[in-house]
């Protein structure tokens, strides 16, 4: 049980660290955008530099990490301490799915 933990765990850490770098890259190239935009327009051109960064940020927000407008507020029921046959029972009769593994 401790080294499925450990593996899950491991998965867990390794989602958040490769969403953490899709984020570092399109808020690099949004940059990248705004910088190339400056360059060719000249002077003149914060107000197309914020359209770009807003550009930018948008398609992160809505393409790579889409979320549901109205989130669903579920409560989870504490398991600690149950075996793992009651924690099941507790978890399927919150209205949960449970998967072993």
């Amino acid at each position: 049980m401790a080294l499925r933990l450990r593996r899950s765990l491991r998965r867990g850490v390794l989602a958040i660290v490769v969403v953490a770098l899709v984020v570092v890259v399109v808020l690099r190239v949004a940059c990248l955008v705004v910088i190339r935009v400056v360059v060719l327009v000249g002077r003149g051109a914060p107000i197309a530099g914020v359209g770009a960064v807003v550009t930018g940020y948008l398609t992160a927000y809505l393409v790579l990490f889409p979320a549901p407008i109205l989130h669903g507020h579920e409560v989870v029921p504490r398991v600690l301490g149950l075996s793992l046959q009651e924690a099941s029972a507790e978890l399927r009769k919150a209205g949960l799915q449970v998967q072993d593994g």
